[in-house]
């Protein structure tokens, strides 16, 4: 989402009530932290996005990719040399 373009302009307070005179019941109604399954650990310092996804995965895949670009490298370097000795 871009967040960006949004309006940034000040709303009076009987202006903001007028239009949002539903948004109290509406935000009571939400689910909390206490009553939901998904709620952030206490660990979590609030500067990102707590999506409850590990970075593992990510991890092995870059290391997997780290070894076929390896293995690759080293396999047309050796095909070059085994084609210029001809």
């Amino acid at each position: 989402m871009d967040f960006t373009k949004s309006p940034h302009t000040q709303v009076s307070a009987k202006t903001f009530q007028t239009a949002y005179k539903a948004l109290p019941a509406t935000v009571s109604g939400a689910p909390t932290a206490d009553n939901t399954a998904l709620s952030v650990p206490a660990s979590h310092t609030g500067k990102l996005a707590y999506t409850g996804a590990t970075f593992i995965p990510y991890a092995v895949a870059a290391a997997a990719l780290v070894v076929v670009g390896g293995a690759l490298m080293t396999f047309r370097r050796r095909l070059g040399a085994a084609t210029r000795r001809k």
